[in-house]
This record gives C-alpha cells, sequence and structure tokens, in this order.
C-alpha cells in the first residue's frame, strides 16, 4: 500500500465508502472509518504462581486491540511482553 500524501486525509479502505480513515487495523495495517473498525479487549491471566500459592487469584491484565471488520473474526495473538 502506498503511503497517503501528507496532509492530505486518507480514504476508508472499505470499497464504497467515503468516510475519512481515523483508525489503522492493528493485524493487517488497512486505515479504517469508525463505522468499520472493532476495538477488541481481552483479559489475559499472567503466569502461573509457585505451588505454595495454588489458592491465590492469579493476577490478569487487559490487551485492547484495533481492527478492521475481516481481522476482528479471527484469533488474536498476544501482544508481545513489555519490559
Amino acid at each position: 500500500m502506498t503511503a497517503p500524501a501528507e496532509g492530505l486525509p486518507a480514504p476508508c479502505h472499505v470499497k464504497g465508502c467515503t468516510e475519512t480513515a481515523t483508525e489503522i487495523c492493528e493485524r493487517c495495517g488497512q486505515l479504517c472509518c469508525e463505522a468499520h473498525v472493532r476495538h477488541l479487549r481481552i483479559e489475559r491471566r499472567s503466569e502461573q504462581r509457585a505451588h505454595t500459592d495454588a489458592l491465590a487469584r492469579i493476577p490478569t491484565f487487559v490487551e485492547t486491540y484495533t481492527l478492521c471488520v475481516r481481522c476482528s473474526t479471527k484469533p488474536v495473538q498476544r501482544k508481545a511482553s513489555l519490559p
């Protein structure tokens, strides 16, 4: 895909859509307008604790993804862990 010219608004990638793109799909990189983007929130568990803490609640964290309509129906890979 070619990069849009500086200062010009980029159109949504969906055929027939005349809206200006406001988001980028994190999976495929397509430009999307608000109507053609999905925000996915996934709550994941942190790594398992030692056996002595078996009854303790495992902490969770939330990952948020911005995906186009096509990519939002596919499995989501875990984001790289932050240092």
